[in-house]
């Protein structure tokens, strides 16, 4: 029978069981490694995620920029359009005032010239009378 050293407290871990059987030398060999492994994979899977994480916000800063200046450019040219729009109807709005007051002064005119013709007809016969 193989003799077994009795191993002092290994990082943290009891070596006397719940049973109180002692731990051999030879059943776990590769504990050391397969917990430094799980703590680089760990650390590993962390800074993953910390690098997912801060692409992720990137992608939303950049995405809201775009948003915003898409935003900004629509509201200019809304802008830019509605002016124009304005200014249009100001323009028609103003040609038809004068169109309506330049048919005001010809039928004034013509008024004057029927009331003119009138008087002359009327004196006209007055004398023939």
């Amino acid at each position: 029978m193989r003799r077994t050293k009795n191993r002092v407290d290994v990082d943290g871990v009891d070596t006397a069981g719940i049973s109180g059987l002692r731990l051999f030398e030879g059943e776990d060999l590769s504990f050391q490694e397969r917990m430094k492994w799980q703590k680089e994979r760990q650390l590993e899977m962390i800074k993953e995620q910390l690098r997912e994480k801060k692409l992720k916000e990137m992608q939303d800063k950049q995405e809201e920029d775009e948003w915003a200046e898409q935003t900004d450019m629509l509201t200019k040219m809304r802008g830019m359009l509605e002016e124009e729009n304005h200014t249009k109807r100001s323009d028609k709005e103003r040609e038809i005032q004068e169109e309506n007051m330049r048919l005001a002064l010809i039928k004034k005119q013509r008024e004057q010239e029927d009331k003119n013709w009138n008087e002359t007809m009327n004196a006209t016969e007055t004398y023939r009378d």
